[in-house]
């Protein structure tokens, strides 16, 4: 039996940005971004290389608000 290929998503409504998932993962796929309007101060994890995510899992153990899932991975998903 082989396991299907997942990948981290991220839901942006509920990431604080805190960079949890940033520092833990070891192939370097997260960014935090920048904020989305002049004068905001939230920012949010982005899985910038989907590409590079391996689906370990320690992105979503390191989230200590349950912002990160894994998710079957897709091309151009």
């Amino acid at each position: 039996m082989t396991k299907k290929k997942q990948k981290a998503k991220i839901d942006e409504t509920m990431c604080c940005g805190c960079s949890l998932c940033v520092v833990n993962c070891p192939f370097g796929c997260l960014e935090i971004s920048a904020p989305k309007e002049h004068g905001d101060i939230h920012t949010v994890a982005v899985l910038v290389q989907p590409e590079k995510c391996i689906g370990c899992q320690l992105c979503e153990r390191a989230c200590p608000i349950d912002a990160i899932t894994m998710v079957p991975f897709t091309v151009g998903a």
